[in-house]
């Protein structure tokens, strides 16, 4: 992993594309694992631990890069992304899309401190889908954290303690 060149022994699209990642420049796609207790709180690092991501848990063709990755590697340009600096009403789109209109915003950003910047993405892949049927309709929320995150986004389940772990960790409509 890492540098401009990839080395896959296999034929799995899922590993090329998370080994690809890698040479892009991209790390893990993690989890923030707080055991239930919290979404933010007290917790660990859980490297690969991002289900929804092709760098973390995640496979092809449904999961993707997440917004935070693809704004690294430029496929998802800053003027795309809504940087959210006050109380208000923000409306994002779908990233995971074959053509970006360059009038609407398909990520959001919130800075909370020098060590976190919150990043919120909405993904159209899984409409339909029974085993994301909460992201199917939410927004799926991680932070980028530099302090043990590996360098990619950690996925925030919204609804810590529930019965369906970090299954239904996106923020749903209602």
């Amino acid at each position: 992993g890492g540098g401009g060149n990839v080395w896959i022994y296999g034929d799995s699209v899922g590993v090329c594309a998370h080994e690809i990642g890698h040479s892009f420049g991209l790390a893990h796609a993690n989890f923030w694992d707080t055991s239930g207790t919290s979404a933010i709180g007290p917790g660990a690092n859980d490297e690969y631990g991002d289900s929804y991501d092709v760098m973390g848990g995640g496979g092809v063709p449904g999961d993707h890069y997440n917004a935070a990755a693809k704004s690294q590697i430029k496929w998802l340009p800053d003027t795309f992304v809504q940087n959210v600096t006050a109380s208000g009403l923000y409306r994002i789109y779908a990233f995971d899309q074959g053509a970006l209109d360059p009038r609407n915003r398909y990520a959001m950003t919130i800075t909370k401190d020098s060590q976190r910047t919150y990043w919120g993405e909405l993904r159209q892949n899984y409409t339909g889908s029974s085993s994301r049927q909460w992201a199917d309709k939410g927004m799926i929320l991680g932070w980028k954290f530099p302090a043990g995150s590996g360098g990619n986004i950690q996925l925030l389940d919204t609804t810590p303690g529930s019965p369906y772990g970090k299954d239904d960790a996106a923020v749903t409509l209602g």
